[in-house]
């Protein structure tokens, strides 16, 4: 069989050519789709990190958190974003405390059992919670800090 007439390419080698620059491609356009939707998922985890750093490290939210212990409300200047919060008493359980102190703690308070939990007077646990309500599907971003009840 030959290959290469006189007269150009076969039709059997232009249909494999075509083949393979289809498979190919195919293959790139896939990758290509694959990589744009993971680059829009990290920058939506990163737009919810810079948001929750930003109200995290702002003493009015922060005030207001404490305060409200649990809203929900629209985020400034961050279209599309929600903060939604929750605030309890911040509890620990012995079994996680490997220190014991002498003299007046909150170990001697309690029984001093492992695995007991213990409330700690003047401190709370803050949950703080961004989504993004402008896409199709809506995920929560979320971290947790100790602060002082004010």
């Amino acid at each position: 069989m030959q290959f290469l007439n006189k007269n150009g390419y076969t039709l059997l080698e232009v249909m494999v050519a075509l083949m393979i620059i289809g498979i190919s491609i195919t293959a790139v356009t896939g990758a290509l789709s694959a990589a744009a939707g993971l680059s829009a998922k990290a920058d939506h985890a990163v737009d919810a990190v810079r948001i929750l750093k930003n109200i995290l490290n702002n003493p009015e939210i922060m005030k207001e958190i404490v305060e409200n212990k649990t809203f929900e409300k629209a985020v400034d200047n961050e279209d599309g974003w929600v903060c939604r919060t929750e605030v309890s008493q911040l509890v620990i359980n012995s079994g996680d405390i490997g220190v014991y102190i002498e003299g007046e703690s909150i170990i001697e308070e309690s029984s001093g059992e492992a695995g007991e939990d213990i409330e700690i007077p003047g401190m709370l646990n803050a949950t703080v919670c961004v989504t993004n309500t402008h896409g199709i599907t809506e995920k929560s971003y979320c971290i947790e800090r100790w602060v002082q009840e004010r």
